[in-house]
């Protein structure tokens, strides 16, 4: 029968109220005894302010399961989506750099380990946080949102592997008496369907504050655009501007218990399904990408690329998915090298990854003929431009595709060079020899499709009332470059 995970993780952000700190610590005590992992993705804030409250045994707990970074401060304003909105790619790239990069530190020293993993603050999300991810080595993107998804199914994008818009998940709310049974339920019945088609994650989430207010603590305080009042605090950590909040309604005593008892029934529960339980640093293992950084054929292309008319696309391999770009690299290595004759035939050409374009670029409005020499050329300067730093191996994040490539004196969109380049080994493969000239068509990124925006995709309480980030959006279309679809290792089996 084939494999099914669950993972289960908590958004530890609740920096404000105290008392989600034993929250977080009787919800880390509960999945150790029923021997259900947990992975708490922890606010810089927040881990700041438990070292503060010598809360060592809270931080010990937590660090007995998987840590996740999730922002410095999480709804204080601006957030990413507010500043990357106005700002260039590189210029909200870098401010993400400049403003979270302490708050990751904090929370490695202070629980004593790397973060496994990132998920953006509430519905603050942006693609200019990718690059910056990947310098800091983290390997997976696990939260919940509806900007980026892959037909609720685990995915690729900009590098990092996504547990990300599976579908509804199947939790309880722990303010609603009872629905922890319906949600077992549900989650035996959503078990089975993913056992049936082939094996997979089933991601859960939570927050510790659930189970301490009534209310959740950004809201009450960063609602609407706006921050609190701010003051300077100077302790063992480092001098820093913190928020002087309101404190959230608590339950009543008899409430908190027994939404504990819900909890505690609800693990005991997921323990006994057919389920696997892990944390997110399994999920690399589990999800490994073989098919990046390996060489290609000029069959292999043609035959993976056979149905692409007017549009390019990720595409099956031998070794699992390629992404539109992997397969343009492929493509342009395989045809670049200055040494080949005009008229042999190519052999070889290597998938290696890089991000969209920065920006926009022109289209074509019609088809265009071009010389086979031309194509060539530009090949060849693409590969050169997109070069990866490093050893071969141990190549280092891709450079973004420019936002067109020159053929012949014309500037050529990424998309319609590569369906070029396709039309170029198809001629190949027919003939054993380069065509004369290949014509250059209008032509669509369809994974950009799967990248969704709007205001609906942004609501969330501490945004202001209608808020939307369009060109937020179109950074992240440009993007699908990079999307394509995970593969679960075969007889994958949870790590000791």
């Amino acid at each position: 029968m084939a494999k099914t995970y669950v993972c289960v993780w908590y958004d530890t952000e609740d920096f404000v109220h105290p008392a989600s700190d034993d929250a977080a610590l009787r919800i880390a005590g509960l999945h150790e005894r029923h021997g259900v992992r947990a992975t708490f993705k922890v606010v810089g804030e927040k881990a700041r302010v438990l070292a503060d409250r010598g809360r060592a045994d809270v931080i010990d707990a937590l660090a007995r399961h998987d840590i996740g970074y999730h922002t410095d401060f999480h709804s204080a304003h601006p957030v990413v989506t507010e500043y990357c909105e106005v700002l260039s790619w590189h210029q909200g790239e870098e401010l993400f750099r400049a403003r979270e990069t302490a708050g990751l530190h904090d929370v490695e020293r202070i629980f004593g380990q790397s973060a496994c993993t990132f998920g953006q603050a509430g519905a603050a999300w942006a693609p200019q946080m990718y690059p910056v991810l990947r310098d800091w080595g983290i390997p997976t993107y696990v939260d919940d949102g509806p900007w980026v998804g892959l037909d609720d199914r685990p995915f690729w994008f900009m590098g990092l592997l996504h547990v990300f818009r599976l579908g509804r998940a199947p939790r309880f709310d722990p303010a609603t008496p009872g629905s922890e049974l319906d949600a077992l339920t549900r989650l035996r019945d959503h078990v089975r369907r993913v056992q049936a088609d082939g094996g997979g994650v089933v991601s859960i989430y939570y927050h510790p504050c659930e189970w301490s207010t009534d209310a959740f603590w950004d809201a009450v305080n960063f609602a609407a655009g706006r921050n609190p009042a701010t003051l300077w605090l100077s302790d063992s950590v480092r001098p820093r501007l913190v928020y002087n909040p309101q404190l959230p309604p608590v339950p009543s005593p008899a409430e908190l218990a027994r939404r504990f008892e819900a909890l505690d029934c609800w693990l005991r529960g997921v323990s006994r399904t057919d389920a696997v339980s892990i944390g997110c640093s399994d999920l690399p293992d589990l999800y490994p990408d073989r098919a990046v950084r390996r060489y290609y054929g000029l069959d292999e292309l043609v035959e993976a690329t056979a149905e692409w008319v007017d549009t390019v696309s990720y595409a099956r391999v031998s070794r699992g998915w390629l992404s539109a770009g992997e397969l343009l690299m492929a493509a342009v290595r395989l045809l670049a090298p200055c040494d080949l004759p005009p008229a042999k035939a190519p052999r070889l050409g290597r998938a290696l990854s890089v991000d969209g374009p920065h920006r926009a670029g022109p289209r074509l409005s019609e088809p265009v003929s071009v010389a086979a020499d031309s194509l060539l050329e530009a090949a060849g300067w693409l590969c050169r431009r997109c070069a990866p730093a490093g050893e071969p191996g141990r190549e280092r994040a891709a450079r973004a595709l420019p936002a067109a490539v020159p053929v012949a004196n014309q500037p050529i969109a990424p998309e319609e060079f590569l369906m070029g380049l396709l039309r170029l080994l198809r001629g190949v493969s027919a003939t054993g020899h380069l065509p004369a000239g290949v014509e250059l068509s209008p032509t669509e990124l369809a994974p950009a499709t799967h990248i969704r925006g709007g205001p609906e995709c942004f609501h969330w309480p501490c945004f202001a009332p209608g808020f939307d980030a369009p060109h937020v959006i179109a950074h992240a279309r440009r993007q699908a470059w990079t999307l394509k679809p995970a593969l679960l290792a075969p007889g994958a089996v949870r790590l000791p």
